[in-house]
């Protein structure tokens, strides 16, 4: 089967910044902005304007900050995303780890002018791997039945990128 292809491109309109993500045909499909920068939170929207998740990074749970930031997905939550520490008993690596599917968001290169990333499953199985091209993040996607979630965390990843480096 084929791999999804998505490209993470940053926007602005006005004050608003956002992450729009456009399919093969270069149609946008799904967006992703940043809400509430005082609790913090990121949401994936479809192209109908439909909120598909949100990772809360903004939460003041106990509970929540021991296992990592909430990621919600139809109001349910399905896992964590913890991005504080390398999980040396699963990868070296590593950059984040999302419990609840069990994914670990890997880290293959960092360089000024490059970056390359993969998200395994326990299994070491891809789920995605996104390049950056150019001043965009291009994602290839496994199953359709991940790309929600797996662009979620792309977007993550290019805002962190975009406000650490500000190249967009």
């Amino acid at each position: 089967m084929k791999a999804l292809r998505f490209r993470l491109k940053y926007e602005t309109r006005g004050f608003d910044e956002y992450i729009n993500i456009y399919d093969e045909k270069n149609k946008l499909s799904y967006y992703s902005v940043q809400v509430d920068y005082s609790r913090p939170k990121r949401l994936l929207y479809n192209k109908n304007q439909e909120r598909l998740t949100v990772i809360d990074f903004g939460t003041d749970d106990i509970e929540d900050l021991l296992e990592g930031y909430p990621i919600y997905v139809d109001g349910k939550k399905i896992g964590h995303f913890d991005d504080s520490c390398k999980m040396e008993s699963t990868r070296d690596v590593e950059f984040a780890h999302v419990v609840g599917p069990e994914w670990c968001f890997i880290d293959k290169g960092e360089r000024l002018t490059f970056r390359d990333y993969v998200i395994e499953d326990e299994k070491g199985g891809t789920i995605m791997k996104m390049k950056r091209s150019g001043r965009d993040f291009v994602c290839d996607i496994a199953a359709q039945e991940n790309v929600v979630l797996a662009l979620s965390l792309a977007s993550v990843e290019f805002w962190r990128f975009i406000t650490t480096t500000r190249e967009y």
